[in-house]
Formats: structure tokens, C-alpha cells, sequence
């Protein structure tokens, strides 16, 4: 059996092997959240690009159509009104 001094020492490499170990799990950990983090930052801007160049055009366009549909609509109202006034006389 071996000595308890033998044991001791192994047992110290070991655990500064597993330190080590944990040292290069947590570097790599934190280089993953960092380029996750810098995905997310694209991913965010890209989504504020798609609102600023895409939704608020087609908002305004779709208000702009709205209004000329009405427009249109008591135009065609009056048309229709001004027909049937011809029509009686």
C-alpha cells in the first residue's frame, strides 16, 4: 500500500489538473457568451433595420393608400349622387 505521503501528492496533481481543467472550461465558456453577445448586437440591429427601412414605410404607405381610398370613395359618392340627380330631371 502506498505511503500516505504518495497518496497526498497524487491526490494535489489531480486537483491542480482539475483546476486547470476548469480554468480552460471557463475561458472557453466566456468566449462563447462573448460572440453570442455579438450575434445578439447583429441580430438586434438587423431587426431595427428591417423596422426603420421596411414596417415604417409600409405603415405610411398603407395610411397614405387609407386616405386616398377614401378620398376616392366620397368622390365616387358624389358621382353617383350627381347621376341620379340627372336621372330624375
Amino acid at each position: 500500500m502506498p505511503s500516505l505521503e504518495t497518496i497526498n501528492y497524487i491526490l494535489t496533481v489531480l486537483g491542480g489538473v482539475l483546476l486547470v481543467l476548469l480554468g480552460i472550461i471557463l475561458v472557453q465558456i466566456i468566449q462563447l457568451l462573448k460572440k453570442a453577445n455579438k450575434m445578439a448586437t447583429k441580430a438586434e440591429n438587423a431587426v431595427e433595420n428591417v423596422e426603420y427601412f421596411v414596417a415604417k414605410p409600409m405603415k405610411i404607405a398603407m395610411q397614405v393608400a387609407e386616405q386616398v381610398h377614401h378620398i376616392v370613395n366620397m368622390l365616387q359618392h358624389k358621382g353617383s349622387k350627381k347621376a341620379a340627380d340627372d336621372d330624375e330631371v
